[in-house]
């Protein structure tokens, strides 16, 4: 079991790490298409209008990226749980399972730990979570294995 509570500071953490992983991906394609379907579509009447269109638009769409998780944050204590089955999680009034097929990846990510669904949500467990490294990456031994013999 694991209790801890995540700061804004560390979402961002992982935002940027996860960025430097793939998301740069899927902010690339989003910019691509939006500047194609503009110029394309001659949106403004005029290739250069629609490239400035297409940039501000892109920019908005990414931004949102961005900000998405920060909107979504909320500071309560979350309590994980982990077994062959899947996860169990706490938050506040909110509590529900995952089962292992629907995790992607166990890492160690900075400091702490992230567990990452396939639809790119994750469950961020920050390094002071555990009492020290060692509790951490036995924690993060035995999440991983408990993912791997799932599959």
């Amino acid at each position: 079991m694991v209790r801890y509570a995540v700061r804004r500071d560390e979402l961002w953490t992982w935002y940027w790490l996860a960025w430097k992983r793939t998301l740069w991906l899927y902010h690339v394609a989003i910019i691509a298409m939006v500047m194609t379907t503009f110029v394309l579509m001659e949106v403004g009447g005029a290739p250069g209008v629609a490239v400035v269109a297409g940039g501000f638009t892109s920019a908005a769409l990414v931004g949102a990226m961005i900000m998405y998780p920060q909107l979504r944050y909320t500071p309560q204590e979350r309590t994980l749980r982990f077994d062959e089955a899947g996860i169990s999680y706490e938050r506040g009034k909110q509590s529900g399972r995952l089962s292992w097929s629907r995790i992607r990846s166990v890492a160690r990510a900075g400091d702490g730990i992230t567990v990452t669904g396939r639809g790119q949500s994750a469950f961020i467990i920050p390094g002071r979570a555990f009492e020290n490294t060692a509790v951490r990456d036995e924690a993060l031994s035995t999440i991983a294995a408990l993912q791997r013999g799932a599959d």
